[in-house]
């Protein structure tokens, strides 16, 4: 079942799996969670977390996990890039693959990942972000916009990693 911290949250973004050079990670409970997040009347995105450093390897992982998306055509389907040594090009090549299949591609990281390894500045005219950035790992129910990592086109800021006791899977 898909928890939420707030009642007041209206969607929830779910983890379809992860990708690390050509492995493939499955997240078991993608399915149930998305189920159960439309069942409450909340809109369901999805994410991958996607470490691949070529279009080669891009085609690989969205070749496997787009037909697997069960969340409606339109939502987000974010790559969730904070690890390896992804490249501009093939995140680009990857994001209008996304695009492609009808669903709504966002980049998420953290500022100063993604800005070391990418032209960021290039993706963000193109594709909303999704950044995170947060002073500690307390639970943390609104944000602190003292850490809001300014750039353009950010479409989500998160703002904590704990957003309830004992977390939300």
């Amino acid at each position: 079942t898909a928890e939420f911290g707030q009642a007041s949250d209206k969607f929830a973004l779910v983890q379809i799996g992860g990708y690390y050079e050509g492995e493939f990670t499955p997240q078991s409970t993608y399915a149930t969670q998305v189920a159960s997040t439309i069942a409450q009347g909340k809109r369901a995105h999805t994410y991958i977390f996607a470490d691949f450093s070529s279009n080669t390897e891009a085609d690989s992982m969205l070749n496997y996990y787009l037909p697997k998306v069960q969340t409606p055509k339109g939502s987000i389907v974010a790559l969730d890039v904070e690890e390896g040594n992804p490249n501009t090009a093939s995140v680009e090549y990857a994001l209008a693959k996304i695009k492609a299949a009808g669903y709504t591609p966002v980049l998420y990281g953290y500022k100063s990942f993604l800005t070391a390894h990418l032209d960021l500045a290039s993706i963000a005219k193109t594709y909303p972000l999704w950044l995170a950035e947060y002073p500690n790992y307390d639970i943390t129910t609104s944000p602190n916009y003292n850490y809001f990592p300014s750039y353009d086109n950010i479409g989500i800021f998160q703002f904590t990693s704990t957003y309830k006791a004992g977390g939300l899977d």
